[in-house]
């Protein structure tokens, strides 16, 4: 069992650098990068529901991206729209105007920090 929270907490923490990662991402577009038109090639012909994933696809100079999309936003376009995006160049993430990444470092950071607390529980429990 003590094993267990050691190994368990070392997943969890190996689990929040890697989001960690995506997140730097995220930041470097959105601090880096700039503002674009692109263009609604694809997506998908309604957009119902709440708990479903939404995706579009977008172009820009000659590149398509695939972009995750709230319902809202894509019911309220159609294919041939050009959008804004926030796009740096190099990078394969794109970004909608009002994403931000503040959320997800906190949760990666408190992740961190219950997998450190998982250890330290498998280390104190090992000694007894």
């Amino acid at each position: 069992m003590k094993l267990s929270y050691i190994l368990l907490g070392i997943i969890i923490i190996g689990l929040s650098i890697f989001f960690i990662e995506d997140d730097i991402s995220s930041l470097r577009v959105i601090n880096k990068g700039r503002i674009v038109n692109m263009e609604i090639v694809e997506k998908p012909k309604s957009c119902l529901g709440t708990r479903a994933k939404w995706f579009m696809k977008v172009k820009y100079q000659d590149k398509v991206f695939s972009k995750q999309i709230p319902s809202i936003f894509c019911e309220a376009h159609k294919v041939g729209d050009i959008v804004q995006i926030r796009y740096l160049e190099g990078e394969d993430k794109i970004l909608l105007l009002d994403e931000g990444v503040t959320l997800e470092f906190i949760a990666s950071g408190i992740f961190i920090l219950l997998g450190l607390y998982l250890i330290y529980l498998g280390m104190v429990n090992r000694k007894k």
